[in-house]
């Protein structure tokens, strides 16, 4: 199922900045990288934008820094996933329920090497946690609410911070 939502520019916003939509992962553990998941310029005054939130369209990856497009899995609240195999050569498999029924646990399983564990909402890169060690697992978790902020140059699946000046906007 998938929301559709609707924003309206109402601002006299003359900074052309961007509207970034994301989530946070509220898994515990690790320190917060948060992903740009979806942007939109604000356009002129009463420009309406629509967005398609896909509810339960989640995947996974677990890729190296070099990768450009790793392949995904489909995930749901509650899976563990287990990269084996090299660095060179791996694959991201289920392997069964997550320790906490309401995240989605990935390993690395490999001998050496970091790579990145991804969670992508309608096949874009929704979070991320970056150097993930052999031995180690990321945790993801989401609630069922949206973040609303503004910056400028800015492109869909990279990292951001927030600014104190432009605090996020929930929406839920």
């Amino acid at each position: 199922m998938s929301i559709q939502l609707n924003f309206i520019n109402n601002s006299n916003d003359s900074d052309n900045s961007r509207v970034v939509i994301f989530q946070k992962n509220v898994a515990t553990n690790f320190s917060e990288t948060l992903i740009a998941w979806r942007i939109f310029n604000t356009g002129e005054h009463g420009t309406p934008h629509q967005v398609i939130y896909p509810e339960a369209a989640l995947t996974a990856s677990a890729f190296t820094p070099f990768e450009d497009a790793p392949p995904t899995v489909p995930v749901n609240k509650g899976d563990a996933l287990n990269l084996t195999g090299t660095i060179a050569a791996h694959k991201l498999t289920h392997t069964g329920q997550a320790k906490i029924a309401d995240e989605i646990h990935i390993s690395n399983g490999l001998g050496n090497g970091a790579v990145n564990a991804g969670i992508y909402r309608g096949n874009k890169l929704l979070a991320l946690r970056a150097g993930l060690q052999p031995g180690q697992t990321a945790a993801f978790k989401f609630e069922p609410v949206l973040w609303l902020t503004f910056l400028n140059d800015i492109e869909e699946g990279e990292v951001f911070t927030l600014k104190d000046e432009m605090p996020p906007v929930a929406i839920n």
